[in-house]
Order: C-alpha cells, then sequence, then structure tokens
C-alpha cells in the first residue's frame, strides 16, 4: 500500500468506547510519545485508540511535536500515532493550531523539516487535499515559502517520494529549481542525496569537517559497549570506601559497571550522588561519574536536570561549578542521557554569555560524537564555524585553541596494521588471552616484555596494561626503569613521560599500600623541572585515599609557591577542592606569554 492510500485509511475515526485508566498510565503513555519509532508505533497507537485522553490534548500535541524524529520512516509513524486521535476534534485543532504557529514563525533548523511534512500528510488525513491536487500544489508552495533552503530540500525530497500526482510532482521541481546550489555546499551525505535526487546540483567542494576530524565509529565504543563480565562489587556501601573504589578504579568499565548495580538502590543513595558531585570537580573522574549514573536509572535524568538548574538558574554560580557541570553533561549526553536539543541549547546560552571556556569544554566532549552522527552533524558545524570566527580575547584565545586542536586531532582509538599495533590489540582487556601460546612465549622472556610494556603511549587501558605487567610478575623491575625513564623522556616528549607516570600510578595501586608513600616519594625526587614533578606527584596521588592526599599537601603547596606556572596553580586548586583543602589565591601575570605556555604544555 503506497502512503497516500495508508493515509486514506487512517482517516477513518475509531469509534470504540474508550476506558478511563489510571493517571499513570495515561502519564506513561504520553512519555512514550516523545520517542516513537517504527517498532513502537502499533503499541503507542493501540493504548490512544483505546485509552480516554481527552483531559490531556495539550500534553499529547507537545510531547508529538517534541518527538525524535530522524527519517521519512519516524514521520510516517508520527502520522499513525496521530491518526488514533482524529475522532477528537479538540486535538485535531490545538495540533493543527501550534503546527501552523510553528510553520509561520519560520523553519530554519534542518531537522524540522519534519514538522511541514507532518503538517502536509495532516492535511491529507483529514481529507482536506483529497481529490483537491490544485490545494495541494499551493499548500507546497506556501510551506517553502516558509521554510529555509536546506530543510526545504529534505521536505520537497519527502514530497516527491511519498505524492505521485501530477501537479504534486510538478510544483516540487518548480521549487527545486529555485534553490541555490550553492546551498549544497558543506551539507552532508543525506542532504546530498535528496538534492541529486530533485535535481540540484551538488557542489562537492568545501571541506568536510567528519573527514576533517577523522571521526570513527570506535571511538565511542566507550559509550555504547556493554561489559559482558559478571563480576560484582564486594566492597562496603559506606560513602567513603565507594568513593575509594571510584579513585582506585576509574578505567576499569567493568568494576564501575558491578558496583553502579549494587548502590543502584541503596538507601543512602542521595549521599552516593553527593559524592559523585564532589568528585567531579576533579575531571579525570567525570567518564566514570557519568558511566555510574547513566547504570543508576532514573537517577541519571535527575542530576542532569540539576546540572542544568545550576547553569540556567544559580545567581552567582562558582565558575569551577559551571565548568565541572558543563563536562559531565557532556558525557551524559554521550550516554543518551542528555538530547541533542537540549546540549544545543546550552552551548547557545553559554556563547551569548560569552561562557567561552566552558562553550569550548561542551565543544571538546560532544563536537566529534555529534559529527559521527548524521542527525547532528550539521548543527554541530554551525557552532564549531561560531568558534572558529570568534575574536577572542587573549585568555579565551587558549580555550578556542585547545578545542580546535582537539576536534580535529586524528583518533586515537583506530588500531595500526604494524607491529606496535598488534601488540596494541593484543593487550587490550577483550582481546587478550593469558592462556594463548603467544603469551607462555611472551612470559619466558621478561625483556621483551619489559620493552613492550616501557612504550604504555601505545596502549588505549593503561590499568590493564598495569594488572597485565602484575601478572607477569614483573611491576617492580618496570617501576625502577620508569622513574629513569621519565627523566630521558622529559626533553623530548612530555605525552609520552605522562604516559609513563599513569603506567606508574597504575601498578603503583597493585602494590601493598605499605609501600605507596615511598613509591610517591620516589617521584617527587625526579631530576625533572619542578613544576612538572609536582604534576606527575598530583596525577599518582588522584587515585590515594584521601588521608594519604592530605599529608602531601603541605609538600605540594610550597612547591607550587615556588612556581609561576599558570596551569600547575588551577591543577593544585582542582587537587585542593577534590580533598576539601582550601585552595590559595591565584596570583599571577595574565600575560601572552603564560598563555602559550599554558597551551604548550598540554601539546
Amino acid at each position: 500500500m503506497n502512503w497516500e492510500d495508508e493515509l486514506m485509511a487512517l482517516g477513518v475515526p475509531y469509534t470504540e468506547r474508550k476506558r478511563n485508566s489510571p493517571l499513570r498510565k495515561k502519564l506513561s503513555i504520553i512519555k512514550k510519545l516523545k520517542n516513537i519509532n517504527s517498532e513502537s508505533v502499533e503499541a503507542i497507537k493501540s493504548d490512544l485508540e483505546k485509552e480516554d485522553m481527552s483531559k490531556f490534548t495539550s500534553e499529547i500535541v507537545t510531547s508529538i511535536l517534541l518527538s525524535k524524529v530522524q527519517s521519512t520512516d519516524d514521520i510516517k509513524s508520527v502520522v499513525r500515532v496521530t491518526s488514533a486521535l482524529t475522532s477528537c476534534s479538540d486535538f485535531m485543532r490545538l495540533l493543527m493550531s501550534e503546527l501552523g504557529k510553528i510553520i509561520n514563525h519560520g523553519i530554519e533548523e534542518t531537522e524540522k523539516y519534519w514538522l511541514a511534512a507532518f503538517f502536509f500528510d495532516l492535511q491529507t488525513l483529514s481529507r482536506r487535499t483529497v481529490d483537491k491536487e490544485e490545494r495541494r500544489e499551493n499548500l507546497i508552495r506556501d510551506l517553502c515559502n516558509k521554510i529555509s533552503e536546506k530543510p526545504r530540500i529534505l521536505f520537497l525530497g519527502y514530497i516527491m517520494e511519498n505524492y505521485k500526482d501530477e501537479l504534486s510532482q510538478a510544483e516540487v521541481s518548480n521549487q527545486a529549481k529555485r534553490i541555490d546550489p550553492q546551498t549544497s555546499e558543506d551539507r552532508g551525505g543525506r542532504l546530498d542525496v535528496v538534492a541529486r535526487s530533485l535535481g540540484i546540483k551538488v557542489c562537492d567542494e568545501g571541506y568536510d569537517l567528519k573527514k576533517m576530524a577523522d571521526v570513527e565509529n570506535e571511538e565511542f565504543h566507550y559509550y555504547t559497549g556493554r561489559t559482558a563480565s559478571l563480576e560484582c562489587y564486594d566492597g562496603g556501601l559506606d560513602i567513603k570506601e565507594i568513593r575509594d573504589y571510584i579513585i582506585m578504579h576509574s578505567g576499569d568499565t567493568e568494576k564501575l559497571d558491578a558496583l553502579s548495580k549494587s548502590i543502584k538502590n541503596v538507601n543512602n543513595q542521595k549521599e552516593v550522588v553527593f559524592m559523585l558531585m564532589q568528585l567531579k570537580l576533579n575531571p579525570n573522574f567525570i567518564s566514570s561519574i557519568a558511566r555510574i549514573l547513566k547504570n543508576m536509572g532514573a537517577v541519571a535524568r535527575k542530576v542532569v536536570a540539576v546540572l542544568f538548574r545550576e547553569i540556567y538558574q544559580a545567581k552567582n554560580p562558582s565558575h569551577n561549578d559551571v565548568i565541572s557541570n558543563c563536562l559531565l553533561i557532556s558525557e551524559m549526553c554521550k550516554f543518551r542521557e542528555v538530547s541533542s536539543d537540549e546540549m544545543f541549547g546550552l552551548l547557545d546560552y553559554l556563547f551569548k554569555t560569552k561562557n567561552i571556556e566552558a562553550y569550548c569544554m561542551c565543544l571538546n566532549g560532544i563536537g566529534r560524537y555529534f559529527l559521527l552522527n548524521e542527525a547532528t552533524s550539521h548543527r554541530i558545524r554551525e557552532f564549531i564555524e561560531r568558534i572558529r570566527n570568534y575574536r577572542a580575547s587573549k585568555v579565551d584565545f587558549v580555550h578556542v585553541n585547545n578545542c580546535l586542536s582537539r576536534l580535529f586531532s586524528p583518533s586515537q582509538s583506530i588500531l595500526c596494521a604494524d607491529y606496535t599495533g598488534f601488540f596494541r590489540y593484543f593487550f587490550r582487556k577483550e582481546a587478550f588471552d593469558g592462556d594463548s601460546l603467544l603469551w607462555s612465549c611472551l612470559i619466558k622472556s621478561k625483556a621483551t616484555l619489559m620493552s613492550i610494556f616501557l612504550h604504555p603511549w601505545v596502549f588505549e587501558d593503561i590499568d590493564f596494561l598495569a594488572s597485565v605487567v602484575h601478572k607477569a610478575e614483573i611491576s617492580m623491575q618496570v617501576m625502577n626503569v620508569i622513574i629513569p625513564s621519565i627523566e630521558i623522556m622529559y626533553g623530548y616528549s612530555k605525552h609520552k613521560s605522562i604516559s609513563l607516570a599513569r603506567l606508574y600510578s597504575s601498578l603503583m595501586l597493585l602494590e601493598n599500600k605499605d609501600t605507596w608513600a615511598y613509591l610517591v616519594d620516589r617521584a617527587l625526587q625526579l631530576k625533572v623541572g619542578a613544576s612538572f614533578r609536582c604534576k606527575i606527584a598530583m596525577m599518582l596521588l588522584q587515585k590515594m585515599p584521601i588521608d594519604m592526599q592530605r599529608q602531601y599537601f603541605s609538600v605540594l603547596r610550597d612547591c607550587v609557591n615556588k612556581e609561576e606556572s599558570l596551569d600547575l596553580k588551577i591543577l593544585f586548586t582542582n587537587f585542593c577542592e577534590s580533598i576539601g583543602m582550601e585552595a590559595p589565591t591565584m596570583d599571577y601575570d595574565d600575560s601572552f606569554d603564560e598563555e602559550l605556555n599554558f597551551v604548550r604544555s598540554y601539546a
């Protein structure tokens, strides 16, 4: 059955006597309307046909207009659901009125084209254009006059595909000829395909941000993959124990997922959430906190709502709180706990309030992720262009430069087909086999293993790499070599020096707690720059219990006071806040050279 015939059949009103279920049932139906798809359409339609929803007309209309529509099939699913309420005159009157207001205001955003297509389908559903092809032709013309060129292309493509009468097809061709060919530049795959089908010349020149950013699906496996492990959390439910467990196992997804299941329904859940909100001040734990919240179910949305409220409504919000909230919201977005519309709204708000640092932090978090998604790639380009063309102050320039560098850096998650890539693959948690012939051969040659493990920057999961080193029983040998290796590498690559320090930190946690103080002291004696040595010490202490972190507070404070590094003072301030100590006031020379040094220190 073609779409026009199906619309005619759907337009027949449903007259069976309706039931009156409890309020909770009706609210659950309304909630489902925001996520209509081909799989759920029949169930939702059946509920609407059988349920008396006459007192919830405005809520239903609002939910339908906020539906997440990403394809032509989704539009048809929304129409099929709407057909269940065509017999309700109040509903249809309100729906057409609200749709008309949106369209008259003008449709600028590309993904909102579906509202015009939905309005057009409703005219057929309500039989206003049946056997009246001239009225249909005029309706296409009127709608095109109120839609920007990019959404107009998708709207015309929808009409051409689903309405085959001669006058409609002719009007689609006429409207397509009026579209400027330059609109084809930098549109993305789906828009290009539709444009070509309409006979619009597609200009292939220009840049493709997705290609420039080199985004790959595997880069975001952490946010979609699920661990198959049945590992259980064996710690206590005391807040301090949970906090220390998260800090110690922040890179282990299996342990974090096991912890999430254990604390999902605990009595002191509010205290757990409060502890997580304190921990978010340390950016190293943001991804771990987001994963735990995601696995805690309904708590995640409540936390997200609070984070947004703190940004939008707080009278004098702390700068650090705004930054940490933006980072956590970005991570929650990748876990699909925050919608793309909410994320774009936040970016727009931050740009208008000229909070460029927070804007760049959000863009860092979701820029590459949104470029990968066809439904969001064109919108995120607009926000990237905003920051590329922004006339930044000297301070904002640091954040903008950092942001663009990260957005367009090549993906680090794709394996190379070479010797290094092979071992990088072999020493992944999901690929490693302790009973394999290769491992039995490697374990016999400690020197070979040492040479492999002393290149931690080529591996994805340094925490897991440390567990393999421990399994090979060469932890102390590796740690003894790491210290001079950092000193040698310091003059050539800070990135590699930091990777070595991270491996040292992960190995340290696998040793007896009585040795931790000795191992931290060894790091404090590194023959490198005082500022860099202090950063490494803070890195090692991040996963330590809070009482041990406080033992080194005075040592770190004395070291920081002797240095004039801006980024070191920022790191130390965050460190102080994470352990509940008063941070020193920052008094530094706001010079351009200082900002450049700040950027280079992370290069």
